[in-house]
């Protein structure tokens, strides 16, 4: 079953593989549809003659940094309504306050949102917060609602594509 119609295009922009498994991740949902997958500025600047809705993006590129990127894109592309920054690399990733609707999040669900950022599956939580997998889809369920959202890479923008501690 292909995407219906009115789905969100997005363009991926990070390092291959994790674009790779974003783009996997977000083939579940029947309202979003990956239109280009770029590792570099260079290649973003490209795709995003696609038009992308929805741009998410490594904060670190090897050529440059993404909110140089964003502005470049919005410049030319007004259908650009969202811009996700996934991660920072390095030792210590940048934070943001926690505040508007994530305040409602327990702590718990701040940390699956946090992963989901990070564009790891279901599985991948089930793993690493030795939970089960239905506790996980839980908390997804409840982050969704909560922020009022129809899938993760909303929430994922909602809270501003940082991870959350």
């Amino acid at each position: 079953m292909g995407p219906v119609e009115g789905a969100y295009r997005v363009l991926l922009v990070h390092r291959r593989l994790a674009a790779e498994a974003i783009a996997v991740a977000l083939s579940e949902e029947s309202n979003l549809v990956v239109v280009g997958v770029a590792v570099t500025r260079e290649e973003a600047w490209d795709e995003s003659a696609l038009y992308p809705d929805v741009v998410f993006l490594d904060f670190d590129l090897p050529d440059g940094t993404a909110p140089d990127l964003v502005v470049a894109i919005r410049r030319i592309s007004s259908e650009t309504r969202a811009t996700v920054i996934a991660s920072r690399s390095g030792p210590e990733p940048s934070a943001r306050t926690i505040d508007g609707p994530l305040v409602s999040l327990t702590s718990r669900e701040r940390e699956v949102l946090g992963l989901l950022a990070q564009g790891k599956s279901t599985s991948d939580i089930v793993s690493e917060l030795v939970v089960s997998v239905h506790t996980v889809r839980n908390h997804i369920r409840s982050i969704l609602h909560k922020l009022n959202v129809h899938s993760r890479l909303e929430a994922v923008a909602r809270a501003g594509g940082v991870t959350v501690r």
